[in-house]
């Protein structure tokens, strides 16, 4: 019976027609999204606010001030041509999603050289899934910041299988633009030191020697960032980012806190709207003055050491959150990489892109002390194509009707969610 099943669903004509259902309903669903707001560039984090103060006041106090000064270079830059704030972003963010097309294509060619319909298949989802996001129409850094992201992984990943000092460069260089751009930035440093820890294994050089590539790297990151931050660190000693806190002195850990305090009384739905919504900063504000200035814990490690369970609840909810995302866009795609990473045999390259996606899911699942959003995946989301090619070549997955079938079930599963989105629209 599960010979007949699989020789039915591992049918190559029926992988064909399943990946053109996928790629038409797909299509569908993006037009949908596009014709369903107006052609407006949103504002949710106010960039386009922060993007004119730089217009106005120049670099420098901007930086003072608090800016993202990489990204507001580059919008003023377009902003010369275009003449329209909306114009800038537009065109930016779009540029962005267009370099993750094209140099995703190489990033996934080079780190898995096949050319097989399989891989076809991996980019042509890889693809859609970036279209659909239409980054292009929201005024944030993320996808700005993910170009960088994306370099810096196709340099430890690719070019870091026999790297030189131009390499080590490159991703000092790459590291330091991201932490010119935003302060979530700090998330790669964990991943540069994984895939400079596994270039060290792998590696024969004298420790004299890998020191000094190391510490050249380290220098252009540290130069790059002064370049940026400067201005702010001469006036206030700290990078020179911009806060989006209100005047009253209140913080998003704060916010964030009583949000989810609220939900897990019962107060609220289990839903980002809980903060977003519910909480905004005049609610947090009443309940200060209604309860003291030390009744809301305001960073990070007091918010821990206050309710701890708290923290890890939301931790945990968040990571279930991205394993639901990223199996809605991937289907059963998604277990290969998990199957040959806890499979004996396999080479340190192979798990590597899910080691490196495992880190960063978790880091910001259990950081964020939110609700996780999935914009701050720009640039990270490479890593799942990655891990799925280098896991089609493993020796488990010799068997052609075993391929088909888990592609097939993969983009019927994908195509369903899709639908439902359809109607649901």
């Amino acid at each position: 019976m599960t010979r007949n099943f699989l020789a039915i669903i591992g049918h190559r004509r029926l992988l064909q027609i399943s990946f053109a259902i996928f790629v038409l309903v797909y299509a569908v669903l993006i037009v949908l999204r596009f014709l369903d707001k107006p052609f407006v560039v949103d504002n949710n984090d106010h960039y386009k606010e922060l993007f004119t103060d730089f217009l106005h006041q120049g670099f420098y106090q901007s930086s003072v001030s608090g800016t993202s000064a990489l990204y507001n270079f580059v919008l003023a830059a377009t902003y010369q041509f275009t003449q329209s704030v909306d114009g800038a972003f537009l065109i930016v963010n779009a540029v962005c999603d267009l370099f993750y097309l094209v140099f995703g294509w190489y990033f996934l060619k080079s780190l898995a050289p096949v050319n097989t319909a399989y891989a076809h298949m991996v980019f042509g989802v890889y693809a859609l899934y970036i279209i659909n996001q239409q980054s292009y129409l929201h005024a944030s850094n993320d996808t700005f910041l993910g170009v960088f992201v994306l370099g810096l992984l196709y340099v430890g990943l690719v070019r870091f299988k026999s790297p030189s000092l131009k390499d080590f460069a490159a991703m000092g260089l790459l590291l330091g633009l991201a932490f010119g751009t935003r302060i979530t930035a700090v998330y790669l440093i964990p991943l540069v030191a994984i895939l400079i820890w596994h270039w060290w294994r792998q590696n024969s050089l004298e420790p004299k020697y890998k020191i000094a590539k190391v510490g050249f790297m380290a220098l252009i990151f540290v130069i790059t960032t002064l370049l940026f931050h400067y201005p702010s660190l001469i006036e206030k000693q700290k990078l020179g980012y911009e806060s989006k806190e209100p005047k009253s002195g209140a913080t998003w850990i704060q916010r964030n806190y009583l949000g989810l305090k609220k939900v897990e009384q019962g107060k609220e739905a289990l839903h980002r709207d809980a903060i977003w919504q519910h909480t905004k900063f005049d609610v947090v504000d009443a309940y200060l003055n209604a309860n003291g200035a030390d009744s809301l814990p305001r960073t990070f490690i007091q918010a821990v050491v206050k309710d701890p369970l708290l923290a890890m609840e939301i931790g945990l909810y968040n990571c279930l959150a991205v394993l639901g995302r990223f199996l809605r866009f991937w289907g059963l795609l998604l277990l290969l990489p998990l199957i040959v990473f806890f499979r004996k045999g396999s080479n340190r390259l192979t798990k590597l892109p899910i080691i490196l996606f495992f880190v960063f899911a978790v880091m910001l699942s259990f950081t964020c002390y939110t609700f996780i959003e999935f914009r701050w995946f720009s640039g990270y989301e490479i890593l799942v194509p990655a891990s799925i090619l280098l896991s089609i070549g493993h020796d488990y997955m010799t068997v052609t009707p075993l391929k088909n079938a888990l592609f097939t079930l993969s983009l019927m599963l994908v195509t369903v969610f899709n639908l439902k989105s359809i109607l649901g629209s």
